[in-house]
């Protein structure tokens, strides 16, 4: 975990699968931990796309999200040939998070000029969610950190929520601290 916490010192799943290995067996933790990802973000994609399946004038996403990038495979597998496609002058933007913390998220440089240029949709899981003091030993040079209230709405596995509400969900993860 300290090689982990090295040199992935942005993201916050780290600090899920370290509480997860610090209760259980890592043979079994490690696989579960691995399928519940994979089950999030497929319910993160399928909930962006329920949310932006009515939105025309093409979507912009920012740099380097494997979710957004399954989310606009999706859009653009369905959507071949119509507005909602992906462009460069999209009217919606798309962002993941590497992590929410109470008032802001951790995501690629990028995030914050898109956000502040078109409506953002930020598409995540729950493992993104931490605590302020665990959000605050997150980042890099290629994160930055941008205020929730930047974003339209925050879609976390299978729910849409708002800005507030990802982020009082973030805040509320300080209750399951382990020692």
């Amino acid at each position: 975990m300290r090689f982990l916490r090295r040199e992935l010192s942005g993201y916050a799943s780290l600090w899920h699968l370290e509480r997860r290995l610090r209760s259980g067996d890592p043979r079994v933790e490690l696989p579960r931990f691995a399928a519940q990802l994979e089950h999030d973000a497929e319910a993160a994609v399928n909930t962006a796309y329920e949310l932006l399946s009515g939105r025309t004038g093409g979507f912009l996403a920012a740099p380097s999200s494997g979710i957004t990038k399954r989310l606009l495979a999706r859009v653009g597998a369905a959507e071949i040939g119509s507005s909602a496609a992906v462009t460069l002058d999209g009217q919606t933007g798309l962002a993941g998070a590497d992590a929410v913390g109470p008032t802001e998220i951790l995501n690629i440089v990028g995030t914050r000029e898109l956000a502040g240029r078109l409506p953002t949709v930020i598409v995540t899981t729950p493992d993104r969610l931490v605590p302020p003091d665990v959000f605050e030993t997150l980042g890099s040079p290629l994160f930055e950190r941008i205020p929730l209230d930047a974003f339209d709405a925050v879609v976390v596995g299978g729910e849409v929520l708002t800005p507030r509400e990802a982020g009082a969900r973030a805040a509320a993860m300080a209750a399951h601290r382990t020692p």
